[in-house]
């Protein structure tokens, strides 16, 4: 048997393995992709609140039917109507800290050589290593938030997640109203009172053209609102669709496109390694894999997902110093003031598969 440098006692006792440069390699995450922090916390995705304890969004509901046809000097006798209603979300609040205690930071820190100083070697700066676990539980943390609703309209800790605001049903059409759990209102607003604050929904027995695929197309036809006159509006018209499903219903494209399946129609291809729907990618998102709807595939119009934050309070790091109790532990707090925010339900869609 050969003899290696590990074998010789005085090298083990003498000499250090390399140790690499000063980064790490993590297998700490629990999804292989994430939604929330690189997409909906993004520039442009964000709005900051500069004061209050939510926000509002105006929304109008219908008109005074003030058009019609005349006769020439006809008499008149105007009708003005409400026409508005107000959204109301307010914020939630979700924080993830770290802590370091002072020696532990000085054992862990590279000291310099010299001066008759015995220093060890610094393999990673710890504090980062800290910091990075502090931010990965903030962003699995959003994810469950944004994959979640509140359990019930007392429930005043959870954020208002899709399935808030994107609500399924198997009876095609807008017939998504309102959460399970009691609530009356989406947002403040009754889609009772107001029939048009409702997603489009609808369900599929199997992968075909004549099934789930048809009725995709028809969810997009369905749901392309486009407004004949200009007005201040909150939500752009560019539609930036994200189809978002679990795995199962991903790798179902994915097989019945690689065997170029006539069934599956024009709609479906590859682009860049993707699967697509016209020129869409389907997505998947690892957390509709825990979903309580059975094969969820989520049309999303991502010009109606705002992500609104209280200015100052996001991803605000706030460093406490020791108290008596802990003299030399420092603890950063990491907190953001937020909801999430669609701010036009009809412009969505959600398609579940039949039982």
């Amino acid at each position: 048997m050969a003899i290696q440098g590990g074998d010789i006692a005085d090298v083990v006792v003498a000499v250090r393995r390399a140790a690499g440069p000063p980064k790490w390699i993590s297998i700490a995450e629990n999804y292989t992709d994430y939604l929330v922090m690189p997409k909906l916390f993004k520039k442009g995705r964000v709005s900051k609140v500069n004061s209050g304890y939510g926000c509002l969004r105006q929304i109008m509901t219908g008109t005074s039917g003030a058009a019609k046809n005349v006769g020439l000097y006809q008499t008149e006798d105007p009708n003005v109507a409400n026409q508005l209603t107000q959204m109301n979300v307010p914020f939630r609040h979700t924080r993830s800290d770290y802590s370091f205690d002072r020696v532990e930071m000085k054992m862990a820190g590279s000291g310099r050589s010299g001066n008759g100083r015995e220093d060890g070697q610094a393999l990673l700066d710890l504090l980062k290593v800290r910091r990075y676990d502090a931010m990965l539980d903030l962003a699995e943390k959003f994810e469950t938030n944004f994959a979640s609703a509140p359990t019930d309209p007392a429930d005043n800790l959870s954020p208002y997640g899709l399935p808030y605001w994107i609500v399924s049903s198997t009876t095609q059409g807008f017939n998504g109203t309102v959460p399970s759990g009691g609530f009356t209102d989406v947002g403040g607003v009754n889609p009772t009172t107001y029939p048009a604050w409702t997603n489009y929904t609808d369900a599929y027995d199997d992968v075909s053209e004549s099934d789930m695929i048809r009725k995709i197309s028809r969810a997009r036809y369905s749901t392309q609102w486009k407004p004949p006159v200009k007005f201040p509006r909150l939500d752009d018209q560019s539609r930036r669709h994200m189809l978002l499903t679990d795995l199962e219903t991903v790798l179902d494209f994915e097989e019945k496109t690689r065997s170029n399946n006539d069934n599956l129609g024009t709609n479906v291809g590859k682009y860049e390694g993707m699967t697509t729907f016209s020129r869409t990618p389907i997505e998947y998102w690892p957390k509709l894999d825990d979903s309580s709807l059975n094969r969820p595939f989520y049309i999303l119009d991502m010009a109606t997902f705002h992500t609104p934050v209280l200015r100052g309070e996001y991803m605000r790091e706030m460093t406490c110093k020791p108290d008596k109790y802990q003299p030399s532990v420092t603890t950063t707090y990491i907190d953001t003031s937020y909801n999430f925010l669609c701010i036009n339900r009809r412009r969505n869609s959600l398609i579940i598969q039949n039982s």
